[in-house]
């Protein structure tokens, strides 16, 4: 008759628990291995989908809607070959050109009395650039105290007056005001803190009205097109 042995009694050969030691360890590390594996497959897969979007989105793409950065020598080449397709126009009697891009239409406003061309505009919609050398031609601008700041066009140094967002009926609505500082041949200078810091209209500027973000930035693009003919 067989004696009987309790199973915590039982003693196991040392190569056996080697074994099951070893088959253990292997499991555990098939299994990490694995979940790597599904890891990138999952983040290639994200990577894909990333780059498919990417690809859809306008050429003129917001900050919102684009994380990637472009580094200044890129983005200036890419800007450059964007613009030189467009249409470029001179105002003589000031000075200086622009360009303007197929799909926006180009017009020149004229003083009634003299009727000279004193005013200058690409515009989409109701998106536009304007070149006012001589100020003039105003309009009702928002309520909400601007942000004020500087910037460089051409290089000379103008005064930015901003208004972001500020349209409940239409949020992503922008308008700039550019005045230059020393102001150009021809042109009508800012001689106080009020009109240089303000949005008045009684002194030279440059003015973008847009009504969306890419709006926006393609008006900047506009803008760096402009230049003072030497």
């Amino acid at each position: 008759m067989d004696s009987f042995v309790p199973y915590n009694q039982i003693e196991y050969p040392k190569s056996s628990l080697n074994s099951l030691l070893l088959i253990l360890i292997a499991t555990l590390f098939a299994s990490g291995a694995a979940l790597i594996v599904l890891r990138q497959i999952d983040t290639y897969h994200r990577d894909q989908l990333y780059l498919a979007q990417e690809a859809s989105l306008p050429t003129h793409k917001a900050p919102s809607l684009f994380s990637k950065r472009l580094s200044s020598d890129a983005f200036a080449s890419e800007n450059q070959s964007v613009t030189e397709r467009w249409v470029s126009y001179k105002a003589v009697n000031f000075n200086f050109e622009f360009k303007c891009p197929p799909a926006w239409e180009y017009s020149a406003l004229k003083n009634a009395s003299s009727g000279a061309e004193v005013a200058f505009y690409c515009t989409k919609a109701q998106t536009r650039v304007g070149v006012l050398p001589l100020g003039g031609f105003g309009y009702g601008l928002p309520s909400e105290k601007p942000k004020v700041g500087s910037a460089i066009l051409d290089g000379n140094e103008v005064v930015k007056v901003s208004w972001y967002d500020w349209n409940e009926f239409n949020p992503h609505r922008t308008i700039e005001i550019y005045k230059f500082i020393s102001s150009p041949n021809l042109w009508t200078a800012c001689s106080n803190q009020v009109n240089i810091f303000s949005g008045s209209n009684d002194c030279n500027r440059i003015e973008i009205l847009a009504e969306t973000e890419l709006d926006y930035l393609e008006a900047k693009d506009i803008l760096s097109t402009f230049k003072f003919i030497k």
